[in-house]
């Protein structure tokens, strides 16, 4: 993904997080890593909310106010655009 981003977007890519993602999406992942860099293996977060509480994960990175109201099931502070 960095390579495709290079010259295109003004952003610099620090993570990728997936949040309520299909079993699939961890099935694809596992077959995916080995063609990636440890970089980007490392970049690539899929948070699953069988195995973890999305809502104290996401407190950890950003603040409810950063968070769209009903996002996920979590509590956000964010008002979402019409």
């Amino acid at each position: 993904l960095d390579r495709l981003t290079i010259g295109i977007l003004p952003v610099k890519m620090k993570a990728i997080y997936v949040f309520g993602a299909a079993g699939w999406m961890h099935v694809l992942m596992t077959m995916m890593k080995p063609f990636m860099g440890k970089k980007m293996r490392d970049r690539m977060v899929v948070v699953n909310d069988k195995k973890t509480d999305m809502q104290t994960y996401c407190d950890d990175l950003v603040t409810r106010a950063q968070i769209p109201q009903g996002f996920c099931g979590m509590q956000g502070d964010a008002k979402r655009d019409a």
